[in-house]
């Protein structure tokens, strides 16, 4: 029964990390957020959004048009540093994409975007 749960769960993180590069936007908006919020289950961990493909896409949605999916997206990555992922986020871009968020007019998106520097740069020093 555990391998049906896992082959469900990496189904739909692969479902939406495609929905995440897709031209739909309630379907990024709903990718971004089901994508943190499925950071709270304690079975994930960041190899299933790694092993999707996601990453890349994440950064791409740092720069979306929709502002919470540019917060969703700077708050999976912070939690993917937090993780001990920062390797794979700084090698798809992510603190240029995040340092060019500084200046967002979004108090929302700039706070998260701050927060996901803010463990990059701990990260990197430790």
């Amino acid at each position: 029964m555990m391998a049906g749960n896992e082959e469900i769960r990496v189904r739909l993180i692969e479902s939406l990390v495609g929905y995440l590069s897709g031209p739909d936007d309630d379907l990024r908006l709903t990718a971004a957020e089901a994508l943190l919020m499925s950071t709270w289950d304690p079975a994930w961990t960041p190899r299933l959004l790694i092993d999707a493909g996601g990453v890349v896409p994440l950064v791409a949605s740092l720069s979306d048009d929709a502002a919470p999916v540019r917060s969703a997206a700077a708050q999976l990555i912070r939690i993917l540093v937090q993780k001990g992922e920062l390797d794979v986020v700084v090698e798809a871009g992510a603190q240029h994409a995040l340092e060019k968020l500084q200046d967002e007019p979004d108090p929302v998106v700039r706070t998260h975007a701050a927060e996901a520097l803010q463990a990059i740069q701990t990260h990197k020093c430790t």
